[in-house]
């Protein structure tokens, strides 16, 4: 059973039902953003996401404190361009993802990766530059 929605004036086809919060914001990009498996996806309001980036299951893009977020002291990611987060992956706080980068599965990233990384861990590290 496929369901289709609108964000931001682009459809988007889930094959299945879903549980994921996606804002409805302009900060993400239009273009080519790929949901393979849709559950449990959460991406905070004032996140941001560059073009053709691969999101799967279980990943977190948002704020470091709850807390803080609510009195506006803490900044969100900006995720660049032809970017692959990989399942249960939480990409935290004010931090930059530079362009083309793999984040693994499971990995907590918590500091700025440069262009054309693979970050992998819990805390997440490079392990490679391509």
């Amino acid at each position: 059973m496929n369901r289709v929605f609108c964000i931001l004036g682009i459809k988007i086809k889930f094959p299945i039902p879903t549980t994921c919060y996606l804002p409805d914001n302009k900060k993400i990009k239009d273009l080519n953003i790929n949901f393979p498996h849709p559950i449990g996806i959460v991406i905070a309001q004032n996140a941001t996401l560059g073009r053709n980036c691969i999101i799967y299951q279980n990943v977190t893009i948002g704020a470091k404190s709850f807390e803080l977020a609510k009195k506006g002291k803490t900044h969100f990611p900006t995720i660049g361009d032809n970017v692959t987060i990989y399942a249960g992956a939480c990409v935290i706080g004010g931090i930059k993802v530079g362009n083309n980068v793999i984040i693994g599965a499971n990995a907590v990233v918590t500091k700025d990766v440069p262009d054309n990384s693979i970050v992998v861990g819990n805390p997440a590290r490079i392990i490679e530059k391509m």
